[in-house]
């Protein structure tokens, strides 16, 4: 009992140890407020859809133009 008692802290005490020291280091840095990752979610989501809306409306715009020459026999270019 004594030895697995033993062998169970010597395998752990390093992994307590390193997280003792980083947690030291960083204790002090500061925090983003609570939500903020979910917010930053939204937000890229938002930019996303809005760039898929540019991208539709151009390519609608070119297919607009696409068919005004064809219809014009060319002369629009």
């Amino acid at each position: 009992m004594t030895i697995e008692l033993l062998l169970i802290v010597a395998l752990f005490a390093p992994l307590a140890w390193l997280l003792e020291r980083t947690h030291r280091r960083t204790a002090m840095l500061p925090r983003a407020p609570f939500g903020a990752d979910a917010d930053s979610e939204a937000t890229a989501t938002y930019r996303r859809q809005i760039a898929e809306l540019r991208d539709l409306a151009q390519l609608t715009d070119r297919e607009a133009e696409l068919t005004h020459s064809t219809r014009s026999g060319g002369a629009g270019r």
